[in-house]
């Protein structure tokens, strides 16, 4: 078989986000047919246990994963410690203009340390690798010491510029941030030319690479899939409203933002019984801030069985910026549970509004749908339709033979 190297931002295991889990199946996709050597960067030089990698390596398939590597970072530790407290400040006080300027930081100016590089160069002379493939923005400058015989992969879960562009636009005069994200789009597209593909977790932004000079026969569309859950929730109804997603991830705290800026008083002033559940790891300020504005919403946490948190529920995703697609939103339909969306929270996806679930950017319709799914038979009709595509269209089958096909196409052009 040949030598497959991955290169992770962070180690996916065990699973506590969409992120974990899309790049988590797409490994176990692999799996089988090559002989897979998994790289992570080490934040803060804290590696995983030799417990969580020998439960990782024993779920994908243990005689395919070779070796898992620790990228340790040589840099000062309390260096390391300063610039990220630094860099929260100005997160802090710039709030949502800093969310762009976070992106300026990491795709133009913000650097690995320098033993990043060297400990990953070395691996290519330790082992003969036949493909690398890298995860995500924060991988993508290592192609630059990838040597040229090895075919280069890049698995791009969302183009950051979409996302920084949605936050820019309608800025007409703030000059400066228009240009700056112009050369950090170029920045970005100009790293994937120097892949020999790119495969991308939705339709839409093969389109979008391809709008802006990637080439057509380098792009392949792809998507991502979720653990499946052991069972579905329940036919029952309740006043309960469910958000899944971390406040530190920007799109999330914006998009719920929307939601309780726009929605949430007009929904009450019709009911006052719904209650909205926020299910990840939020800050304390973020808790505190949005608690003592809102009412009747409450802070759920890293919850143990999303299951159970999801149960007679319906699920909200008011996401308004973004590329890729919305693992949260696999999450609610492989349980059964009927989901609202915005446009850009549900692209990507095949789920038609109307038919499987309601999508809509209007605030009003947005609470207008949430109250036409309090009606029994029209809840289980869209559930059930929305459940046939997930079973259809995102299984592990369907999704290792897509990938495969996808690379192996790629190892045997010339």
């Amino acid at each position: 078989m040949k030598n497959f190297l991955i290169i992770l931002p962070w180690f996916p295991y065990p699973i506590k986000s969409g992120g974990d889990q899309a790049i988590y199946n797409g490994i176990r996709a692999l799996s089988g047919n090559f002989n897979l050597y998994i790289a992570y960067l080490c934040k803060y030089n804290k590696a995983v246990s030799d417990k969580d990698v020998k439960d990782f390596c024993d779920s994908i398939d243990n005689n395919t994963v070779k070796k898992v590597i620790p990228i340790y970072n040589s840099q000062n530790i309390f260096l390391s410690y300063y610039e990220n407290f630094v860099f929260k400040i100005v997160n802090a006080f710039f709030k949502k203009k800093a969310l762009y300027n976070q992106f300026i930081y990491r795709i133009l100016r913000k650097d690995h340390p320098a033993s990043y590089y060297k400990l990953i160069g070395d691996l290519f002379k330790e082992y003969d690798f036949d493909a690398v493939q890298m995860e995500m923005i924060a991988t993508a400058k290592f192609v630059h010491i990838v040597p040229e015989n090895i075919k280069k992969i890049f698995v791009c879960h969302e183009i950051a510029f979409t996302r920084y562009g949605q936050i820019v636009n309608g800025r007409d005069e703030d000059y400066k941030s228009r240009v700056l994200y112009e050369i950090a789009k170029d920045s970005e597209v100009s790293l994937m030319k120097n892949y020999d593909a790119v495969i991308t977790l939705s339709k839409e932004d093969a389109s979008r690479f391809l709008e802006n000079g990637i080439e057509k026969d380098k792009l392949h569309p792809s998507y991502a899939i979720i653990n499946e859950p052991k069972r579905c929730c329940s036919k029952e109804n309740s006043k309960i409203l469910t958000f899944i997603g971390s406040g530190p991830h920007a799109p999330n705290f914006m998009g719920l933002q929307w939601f309780l800026d726009n929605c949430w008083e007009n929904l009450l002033s019709k009911d006052e019984n719904f209650e909205l559940h926020i299910i990840g790891q939020w800050t304390s300020k973020q808790k505190i801030t949005l608690k003592s504005k809102y009412k009747n919403i409450k802070f759920l946490g890293f919850v143990d069985d999303l299951t159970d948190a999801l149960d007679s529920s319906t699920s909200i995703v008011p996401i308004t910026v973004g590329a890729g697609i919305r693992m949260k939103i696999l999450d609610t339909v492989s349980r059964k549970v009927p989901f609202v969306s915005t446009t850009v929270g549900a692209e990507g996806l095949p789920f038609v509004s109307g038919e499987d679930c309601y999508i809509t950017d209007n605030p009003s319709e947005f609470v207008e749908s949430i109250i036409k799914l309090q009606n029994k038979e029209l809840r289980e009709k869209m559930v059930e339709n929305a459940y046939k595509k997930y079973k259809q269209i995102f299984s592990i089958e369907a999704y290792s033979k897509n990938r495969l096909e996808i690379v192996n196409k790629i190892l045997d052009e010339d």
